[in-house]
């Protein structure tokens, strides 16, 4: 066996693949000892353990990753001592793979390891702190949070050649920073900093996919100061950065859902139409339907809503009938996401004086609601509102009565009566008992 190994390692190594030996051959670690170093072993296997953390950390697999990271940290260790960017890179990763588990105190820990090996390594301790950053953000702690992201900050500005995009992704981050305290208008500060940088250079992909995420959440933070103008520019600027950039398919999808929301909030219906059927367009064209199928109902449901407010029923029935269509064909008859299709249905057959279609696809949305949630579920007891409207609308308020109560109990089972929806369901209960009344008196006289 030594004999025919050495054949093998000599091959090998002709094709200068010494380090790599162990990874490439099928025979046993112990076989190589007497021709390859120890040291150059060891610097394989460790390559050879990071490359397979990395590889489990993107498939999720991130308690296994960090046994290989383990293993990988004491390979490091013997090779190149306690304080060597390598080793402080382990420790970086090990943390980083902690946060992902949701280990936030361990991470820190390691992070901090990381910095006290690195040597001063400023590039190391630029991921450390912002890792640090992230970990006290997610405990709740904004203030090191802040702090840690300010020593980022500084560290950036002091190099001989500032990163203009790494600077301005930390003033980004402090944005966000600001936006989880409700601190709207330090966020927006913040994000027109990131902004200005990033503009400068917009022919770089990276930069242009950056600012689309900045200027979408920019456009967040308008929206909740009721800023709405702002807050369309914003989202215009979205589609214009992502318009046949490559690779960036579905973001900007994004965009264009996000331009037909904020149309219809404003009650600008035409562009929502507009904009909800580019989106519609770009999916069917752009990618695997199969795949995009709950997407492609959603902004179906919300085309046939703004048909419907324009006043063009057929095209409203049209549209959520192609969402029906498509749940049907690549998800079944019961799937859930035909709840709320149906229910719109209902809704709009009974405010265009259908009720009795309206009632059919109001039992629909409820059996299927019952079916994959239980009886009593919130989504239940939304499909249940919806019905009662229809027999309402249908003048029978017996059966529309029995609909809002049993939905009144699902929301009290769930404790969820400080919703508005409880609250409308209380005064529509009211309106009906007169209703009956009414009924009653009429069939006395």
């Amino acid at each position: 066996m030594q004999r025919f190994s050495k054949v093998i390692f000599c091959a090998l190594k002709g094709q200068g693949n010494q380090l790599n030996l162990f990874s490439k051959s099928r025979l046993p670690y112990s076989s190589f000892l007497c021709y390859v170093p120890q040291k150059n072993f060891s610097e394989a296997r460790f390559k050879e353990l990071i490359n397979e953390a990395q590889e489990k950390n993107k498939s999720g697999r991130h308690k296994e990753a960090l046994s290989d990271f383990q293993e990988a940290l004491e390979l490091c260790q013997s090779l190149y001592g306690q304080q060597n960017p390598n080793t402080s890179k382990v420790y970086s990763m090990i943390g980083a793979t902690l946060f992902n588990c949701g280990n936030y105190p361990e991470a820190i820990k390691n992070a901090i390891r990381a910095l006290q090996t690195s040597n001063n390594d400023p590039k190391i301790a630029i991921g450390v702190y912002n890792l640090i950053a992230n970990c006290y953000a997610r405990q709740g702690d904004f203030v090191e949070a802040h702090k840690n992201l300010e020593k980022k900050l500084d560290i950036i500005r002091k190099s001989e050649k500032v990163d203009e995009f790494e600077l301005a992704v930390t003033y980004y981050d402090l944005a966000n920073l600001f936006s989880l305290q409700d601190k709207i208008y330090d966020a927006i500060q913040y994000m027109k900093r990131a902004i200005a940088l990033l503009e400068q250079d917009i022919n770089v992909g990276r930069n242009r996919v950056k600012l689309s995420e900045i200027y979408t959440d920019l456009s967040a933070c308008h929206k909740a100061l009721n800023e709405y103008e702002e807050a369309t520019k914003c989202l215009i600027r979205v589609h214009d950065l992502l318009i046949n950039l490559k690779g960036e398919e579905q973001a900007f999808v994004n965009a264009l859902e996000n331009l037909a929301s904020i149309y219809h909030e404003q009650g600008i219906f035409e562009r929502a139409v507009s904009y909800n059927n580019q989106a519609i367009s770009q999916l069917m064209n752009n990618s695997n339907i199969a795949e995009n199928v709950s997407r492609l109902c959603a902004i179906y449901d919300r085309l046939g809503i703004d048909y419907h407010m324009l006043g063009d029923f057929n095209k409203a029935i049209d549209s959520l009938s192609k969402a029906v269509e498509l749940i049907v064909k690549y998800k079944g008859e019961n799937h859930p996401d035909l709840i709320h299709t149906y229910s719109t249905l209902s809704a709009i057959y009974t405010e265009n004086d259908d009720p009795k279609k309206g009632i059919d696809y109001g039992v629909k949305a409820v059996q299927i609601a019952e079916e994959n949630f239980g009886k009593e579920d919130i989504d239940t007891a939304e499909a249940l509102c919806n019905l009662g409207y229809a027999y309402m609308s249908g003048k029978e308020p017996t059966k529309a009565k029995e609909s809002f109560e049993r939905a009144k109990r699902i929301f009290e089972i769930n404790k969820r009566t400080e919703s508005d929806t409880y609250h409308r369901i209380i005064t529509d209960l009211e309106e009906i008992e007169k209703i009956i009344k009414t009924y009653v008196n009429k069939a006395k006289k």
